[in-house]
């Protein structure tokens, strides 16, 4: 059982009108075990997101998955398989 903590962000949560600076989160098992501001606790390993904004819960909701990642074409000069080779690539990293 690993935990990671994931601290130094602004946290979103939809509940409060302001996000919260200073945040941390522990995930243990792939399951958010805590959560608070401040000081941290002790952890197995840390990700520091270097003030960067977390979002719980939310999600890219309007993906163009048969687009090519580096080039932002719409994927219209590429054919049948390689279109659903990125639509499958792009899939696994949303």
């Amino acid at each position: 059982m690993t935990k990671t903590l994931f601290h130094n962000f602004s946290l979103f949560d939809g509940r409060n009108p302001e996000n919260e600076a200073n945040a941390w989160f522990v995930v243990e098992d792939g399951k958010l075990v805590d959560r608070g501001t401040g000081n941290t606790p002790n952890a197995d390993e840390e990700v520091n997101l270097n003030g960067r904004f977390v979002m719980p819960g939310l999600f890219n909701v309007h993906s163009h998955l048969t687009s090519h990642p580096d080039k932002f074409d719409g994927g219209f000069d590429t054919s049948e398989a390689e279109s659903a080779f990125y639509s499958r690539r792009m899939m696994r990293s949303t």
